[in-house]
């Protein structure tokens, strides 16, 4: 059981970093336990949370202006699920807005309000 939803608990949250960075968005926990968790109803591995602004800047391939410096991203795995279908999942519920990464181990995704996509994997994006 997690103290920010039932699923998630604030130190899976918390900058890798060891600064306990740890704010999160509500509006990302509701579409994670939402639109993940509870559909795929299996353990799901945040991968990358929050990130204070100097281990954003350490960190390889970061944005300058990474969401997961506000709170507001998640890196993670869905265990047994592919990367490429949660992504396509996310993708098919939200057309129209906030971002999505696909990665070959995982998935980017952000409650930006707007639309983003982007593809780290060698293959096309799912369509």
């Amino acid at each position: 059981m997690g103290d920010l939803s039932k699923n998630y608990s604030r130190h899976e949250w918390s900058c890798g970093c060891g600064c306990e960075f740890d704010i999160v968005d509500a509006e990302l926990i509701y579409v994670m336990q939402t639109h993940i968790s509870d559909y795929y109803g299996v353990v799901v591995d945040v991968t990358g949370g929050n990130r204070c602004i100097p281990h954003n800047n350490s960190t390889p391939g970061a944005a300058r202006f990474s969401l997961h410096t506000e709170g507001k991203a998640a890196d993670f795995r869905v265990r047994g699920v592919s990367p490429r279908a949660v992504y396509k999942r996310l993708n098919e519920l939200f057309p129209d807005k906030y971002g999505l990464g696909l990665y070959e181990d995982r998935v980017h995704f952000d409650v930006r309000p707007d639309r983003a996509r982007w593809n780290c994997t060698q293959r096309a994006l799912p369509q």
